[in-house]
């Protein structure tokens, strides 16, 4: 999952919704969107619920455990990104009934 670049599940979108300025983040907050709801043309209506990671690299959604594998101030070029230009993104890994998804 990349910034504009939402994980797709089970009629779930899921998108990452904040960063902060260091390698790892310390708090980080994900969105999912119901893209069947999205679609109907609401986005309001389209929120299926939110997610935080709080010093912790593992969150639960909805039955789903994510965990932060990897994170990234810049996808193209990390040197920039210690330098302030900043164009993050977070891998996860995601599992449902123990399965990874």
């Amino acid at each position: 999952m990349a910034v504009n670049k939402p994980y797709n599940y089970d009629g779930y979108n899921i998108y990452q919704a904040s960063y902060g300025l260091t390698g790892f983040p310390k708090e980080m907050e994900l969105i999912a969107i119901d893209k069947k709801k999205a679609a109907s043309g609401n986005p309001q209506k389209a929120l299926a619920g939110t997610v935080r990671f709080v010093n912790s690299k593992f969150a639960m959604f909805n039955g789903i455990s994510l965990e932060i594998l990897k994170s990234t101030l810049n996808i193209e070029n990390p040197q920039a990104g210690a330098n302030g230009d900043l164009k993050p993104a977070v891998m996860l890994k995601a599992k449902y009934n123990g399965k990874v998804i």
